[in-house]
């Protein structure tokens, strides 16, 4: 399995420390929400189970992510624990651009949803 890394579409910042797909899909949190969606260090593709994330959109542990703050928008963060990710995008790049939807209220899956039209996913190169 190769490090992938996530990175803003149009300003190519890393939003993402390296994570590698999750193959065992037992170890995703379908049915306790209020938990993290998936272990440190990987990405899953979303399905419909997935409480607070679209279906299809990668998802990493708030955890790994990096260069990220919340939208200025309060509307866009409603939740009562954190944002609940039912508002839309919610995430920015440190330099502004919206790259996805964070989900951290008690009622969701806890994580960070890339849209795909706004990021990027690259093997992390070696040094």
């Amino acid at each position: 399995m190769e490090n992938m890394i996530f990175r803003c579409a149009i300003c190519k910042l890393p939003l993402s420390n390296p994570v590698v797909e999750l193959v065992d899909r037992t170890k995703l949190a379908f049915e306790d929400t209020g938990c993290d969606y998936l272990p440190l260090g990987h990405f899953a593709i979303a399905d419909k189970l997935a409480i607070g994330f679209e279906s299809g959109h990668a998802v990493i542990n708030l955890d790994d992510a990096i260069n990220t703050r919340h939208h200025p928008d309060p509307k866009r963060l409603f939740g009562c624990c954190g944002p609940s990710g039912f508002s839309g995008r919610n995430t920015l790049c440190a330099n502004g651009h919206e790259v996805g939807t964070e989900s951290s209220d008690c009622h969701t899956h806890r994580g960070l949803d890339f849209d795909p039209a706004c990021v990027e996913m690259i093997e992390e190169l070696s040094a």
